[in-house]
């Protein structure tokens, strides 16, 4: 939260709050997928080497939270109840709910803005 406030206070963006924070988690999102796509699904269940292997610019504990996140049961388990991630789905709102669904899209967004 403290990165987002101070993104606010920077670039003078009062009153796009909610555009800033949108595209942070997905640029987070998008971050977080790639990690996982490259550095740890390649290694399947030996999550002893994909612990061994951090990405460059990623602490080792860091690393190793994710990895026990991405290997554990619960974890699992809801992406079998859910499905994997997808871009431009929001979960846990139900069948069919996309994020323009929710906030409206990009082009509505632009258009307020040059208001």
């Amino acid at each position: 939260m403290k990165l987002f406030y101070k993104l606010l206070e920077y670039f003078k963006v009062k009153g796009q709050e909610q555009e800033v924070w949108r595209q942070m988690c997905s640029s987070y999102s998008n971050y977080h997928d790639s990690l996982k796509k490259k550095w740890f699904k390649p290694y399947g269940e030996a999550t002893e080497e994909a612990q061994a292997n951090v990405p460059p610019g990623l602490k080792k504990d860091d690393w190793n939270c994710l990895v026990d996140l991405w290997s554990k049961q619960d974890y699992q388990m809801f992406v079998e109840v859910f499905g994997p991630e997808r871009h431009g789905r929001v979960c846990g709102y139900g069948a069919g709910v996309t994020s323009t669904k929710l906030w409206g899209s990009s082009s509505s967004r632009m258009y307020d803005l040059e208001k």
